[in-house]
């Protein structure tokens, strides 16, 4: 009978990890996540268990539960906690993708435009203190920990 409690607390936390990175990619991509990175997103949590209280983890299902801006609330977790779980969480994400040719496109620009460069710096140094605030705003109107 234990064996199959087993059995059955694994396909749930599959199935967890499953929405899971499916939220988290969705938030941060706004795409749909492919299967095979899903996959290696699950089985990635079978050597690496992101630590955390129950708080934390808590926390966590909260962000997914109220569809609360994932890339917001990571900036506000960095600020105060670099261990809290929902940064390893997006770490493994990202490293399972920078690890994949067909993911390049997101992380590398090739296109040369030195203005274009200069707008961009400026856009996203104002995009991320709105993230900023926006995080901090969400994990005390949700109390994340």
């Amino acid at each position: 009978m234990r064996e199959t409690n087993e059995k059955e607390s694994v396909a749930l936390s599959k199935i967890y990890l499953s929405d899971e990175v499916s939220y988290l990619y969705h938030s941060l991509f706004k795409s749909s996540i492919p299967d095979a990175l899903k996959t290696k997103y699950i089985r990635a949590h079978e050597f690496i268990i992101p630590s955390g209280t129950v708080e934390q983890v808590k926390a966590i299902k909260k962000i997914i539960k109220f569809n609360l801006d994932v890339e917001a609330v990571e900036l506000a977790f960095r600020k105060k906690d670099l261990q809290h779980p929902l940064l390893q969480k997006i770490k493994i994400l990202i490293y399972l993708m920078e690890c994949d040719s067909k993911y390049y496109h997101l992380f590398i620009n090739e296109r040369a435009s030195f203005l274009e460069a200069i707008f961009a710096l400026l856009y996203h140094s104002f995009y991320t203190s709105y993230k900023l605030i926006k995080g901090k705003i969400l994990k005390w109107r949700y109390n994340l920990v």
